[in-house]
């Protein structure tokens, strides 16, 4: 190959390799950091985005990574999509509601809501309904992480991380929804759901709080494969008017009190397949006709101080041959008791949470670029060479 053949080479690679290195470098054209997707403008802040004239009911704000020191008032059904939970934060300087809901079908995703009085408010109105929260850390408020007075229901709260707030959250007439793969923990106050039914509270991790999981006149409610533990006050508590509630397996440790049906008015409850172990007091029991087990052969629940046999099996435990199941009740109250109490656990969730990374493209391109880029030297130290011993001969 002569040297203008060795030029139009080396020169096609640089280019090859220019193009790569432009392709894969982020876009630093100036932009601002919120933006409405399906109208395409900018903002520079979420609140600005939200209250834009031409932002619509069904619209998407993105927002980028950053600190926005704001107080949100979501009035419109909009998508809020942070660009990731740890490092897109609204901060709410110390004061008043850091997002504050007053419409219909709103979703808030991949924030980390901190530093106000109320984390996520929802305006007190028996109309609002379908508010998703999702992907977000709610921590550091001095008030309740997530208040929702007089609302109408049919809200989610998934794979959120409520921390070190003044409240967990107060739900009234928290009915048709769902708390689940959350992680709560050092906060005052319990997970408390409120004058609601048909809610299913599942999978969730509530620990190191001064209460659990509370039920509070709920009715027709799940609160199923839970670790609760390490609370100071009860670890999953029924109040008020609460019946015909579903407890079942779920993890309950290390509570000042297990499992609480704490009001005379407290009724036809079902409590079963728990694991309750090592509480100062297992189960406490005011309520009236709740039961405490799955009845045969399904059996109760998991005392870690039980101090029965497995000898017998059947309904009476009168049939000799063991069945996984105490051949006496379990005891806990004068008026109380666990008819089939299980031998060993019963059951042991999956841990709870978990994080998504993006997948960095530049990242796993980064050694075919460096390769790219020896190649390119090392034509150019060749053709150098090779153009040198021409001249010298």
């Amino acid at each position: 190959m002569n040297l203008r053949g060795n030029l139009v080479f080396l020169l096609l690679l640089v280019l090859f390799v220019t193009a790569l290195l432009i392709t894969l470098t982020p876009n630093v054209s100036a932009s601002l950091p919120v933006k409405n997707i399906d109208t395409a403008e900018e903002f520079t802040t979420i609140q600005a985005a939200i209250d834009d004239s031409d932002t619509l009911d069904g619209h998407t704000i993105l927002v980028d990574a950053g600190t926005y020191y704001e107080h949100v008032t979501v009035s419109k059904s909009l998508t809020l999509q942070g660009e990731n939970r740890d490092h897109t934060v609204i901060d709410g300087s110390g004061s008043g509601n850091v997002i504050y809901v007053t419409a219909n079908y709103v979703t808030i995703s991949g924030f980390k809501v901190t530093n106000g009085e109320y984390g996520i408010h929802l305006i007190g109105n028996w109309a609002i309904n379908h508010i998703t929260i999702r992907d977000v850390i709610i921590t550091s408020n001095s008030g309740t992480a997530f208040y929702a007075p007089h609302s109408g229901g049919y809200h989610i709260i998934e794979d959120c991380i409520i921390s070190n707030n003044g409240g967990v959250s107060y739900a009234h007439q928290f009915g048709n929804s769902i708390i689940r793969n959350c992680e709560v923990f050092g906060n005052t106050g319990s997970l408390s759901v409120a004058w609601g039914s048909d809610t299913l509270i599942t999978n969730n991790e509530v620990h190191h709080n001064t209460g659990g999981i509370w039920l509070d006149s709920m009715a027709y409610t799940i609160v199923e494969k839970n670790k609760v533990y390490n609370n100071d006050g009860v670890g999953i508590g029924v109040g008020y008017a609460a019946s015909y509630n579903t407890i079942r397996d779920n993890v309950v440790r290390c509570n000042n009190i297990g499992i609480h049906m704490n009001y005379y008015n407290v009724r036809n409850n079902k409590i079963y397949h728990n694991d309750v172990i090592e509480n100062g007091l297992q189960a406490l029991d005011k309520g009236t006709n709740n039961i405490w087990d799955d009845y045969y052969p399904s059996g109760g629940n998991y005392w870690s101080d039980y101090a029965g046999i497995d000898d017998y099996n059947g309904p009476s435990q009168d049939i000799l041959g063991s069945d996984g199941i105490g051949d006496t009740p379990y005891v806990f109250d004068e008026n109380n008791q666990d008819n089939y109490p299980l031998m060993e656990p019963a059951w042991a969730p999956p841990p709870v949470g978990g994080f998504w990374v993006p997948i960095n493209k530049t990242a796993l391109l980064a050694p075919w670029i460096g390769l790219a880029s020896l190649l390119t030297v090392t034509a150019a130290s060749l053709v150098y060479v090779k153009h040198r011993k021409k001249k010298q001969n």
